[in-house]
């Protein structure tokens, strides 16, 4: 880092970096979802990740669910017990290993996905419709949240 690349970096407002703006960004986005998730459907935003992610069709394990959501475990067996306990999802011992559970999307999750996504669907539509180059700026995150998750460690753990 040179001199005048430092200068700029400690001149400038928590306010103004990345991290900070996109942290500002999901917590409004998420405020609005919780509010109209918890007002119309009674679930919470992971309840609705749970949903969506399984109403893909596939079945699969805490765990997965887990890396999938990028929720940890625990979070997502609370999960799991809600929406097993409201018959959204089902969840059954594996065979191959009785340990594990086995969640897929239940008749009355699925149709709950189907209410909700096509409005979560507009809301991203508009969203990208303020923005000029829309299919730069999903690269953008993209490449954000690839950098996220396999670099940005090596970041803090050298300082």
């Amino acid at each position: 880092m040179t001199l005048q690349n430092k200068e700029k970096i400690d001149n400038k407002p928590m306010k103004d970096s990345v991290s900070f703006r996109l942290n500002v960004l999901t917590s409004v986005i998420n405020r609005h979802a919780e509010r109209y998730l918890k007002t119309h459907y009674n679930i919470a935003i992971p309840d609705w990740r749970v949903i969506a992610i399984l109403a893909g069709g596939r079945q699969m394990s805490v765990r997965e669910l887990s890396a999938i959501s990028k929720m940890d475990k625990a979070m997502v067996s609370r999960v799991v017990k809600r929406l097993t306990s409201t018959n959204a999802i089902f969840s059954e011992p594996d065979p191959a290993d009785g340990r594990l559970l086995i969640l897929s999307i239940a008749p009355a999750g699925q149709e709950l996905f189907n209410r909700i996504h096509p409005i979560f669907l507009e809301r991203d539509e508009r969203m990208l419709a303020t923005l000029e180059e829309q299919s730069s700026f999903n690269e953008s995150l993209d490449r954000l949240l690839k950098y996220a998750e396999n670099e940005s460690e090596y970041f803090y753990s050298t300082k």
